[in-house]
């Protein structure tokens, strides 16, 4: 029996790697022509609050702030150049995105807010995971499925 039972509990930890990730950090950033919006949450949907977040030029920080209790934060527009924006909630929670400035267009066309490609949306990236609890269901039914037989099965053969 114990040792059908740390089977059943090794077979479970195997499925369901989601618990390894259970809060995982995200972060958004959008370029504007006078600023950088960074929004900072988990995949639980929860902010991260009071984030650390460092814009750095060759490994040199150039702007620091941090998320407020939303999880948001605005940083000055850096001059033109590839940076790297590092987010780091504390615990092991860190992100980081790349980011490109251009240089602002001169015609009379004012610039508009562009998403840093490398950021991850956060509609797409928090929506509840059906799918993932789909599967883990199968999963434990399959398992407890497995157990019933083979009990079944060894039951009738002490019987005889």
């Amino acid at each position: 029996m114990k040792r059908s039972l740390g089977i059943l509990i090794a077979l479970v930890l195997l499925l369901s790697p989601r618990i390894l990730w259970a809060h995982n950090l995200l972060a958004q950033a959008t370029l504007h022509p006078d600023k950088i919006e960074l929004e900072a949450f988990y995949d639980d949907r929860t902010p991260a609050k009071a984030a650390l977040v460092k814009v750095l030029l060759d490994d040199k920080v150039v702007l620091e702030e941090k998320t407020d209790a939303r999880g948001f934060c605005t940083l000055p527009r850096p001059e033109p150049g590839d940076y790297r924006i590092l987010v780091n909630a504390g615990a092991g929670h860190r992100r980081t995105i790349e980011l490109h400035v251009p240089a602002l267009p001169t015609s009379a066309q004012p610039a508009q807010p562009s998403p840093v490609a490398e950021s991850v949306r956060r509609a797409d990236k928090t929506h509840y995971p059906w799918l993932e609890v789909l599967i883990g269901l199968g999963c434990i039914g399959l398992i407890s499925l497995i157990y019933w037989a083979a009990r079944t099965v060894l039951s009738r053969r002490a019987t005889y």
